[in-house]
């Protein structure tokens, strides 16, 4: 999602040059660098969709996968990842648009 937020970003604004995504899985991150693989037909399909999407950042933005450490037990991010699973829930479902 924030791969295809930038795009449109980096057309407006033509001094973006990075794009910096933290994410607390460092499997995930391996698995977007190509250092790992899914072991799903699924996940397969969807690491192919996420690097599909890659590759439609222009040529000058820079696209930097960072780790953080996760904040397990803090409120609001128990609550984030609870809103994240309803959301996930519904796309499986079918019921996003």
């Amino acid at each position: 999602m924030a791969i295809q937020l930038a795009i449109p970003a980096s057309a407006i604004d033509p001094t973006l040059t990075h794009l910096f995504i933290l994410s607390d899985s460092q499997l995930t991150i391996d698995l977007i660098l190509r250092k790992s693989t899914p072991n799903t037909t699924a996940g397969r399909n969807l690491l192919a969709a996420v690097h599909t999407v890659i590759a439609t950042l222009p040529p000058h933005v820079s696209l930097q996968l960072r780790w953080v450490p996760a904040h397990v037990g803090l409120a609001h991010n128990e609550h984030a990842d609870y809103l994240a699973g309803i959301g996930s829930a519904a796309s499986a479902a079918g019921h996003t648009n």
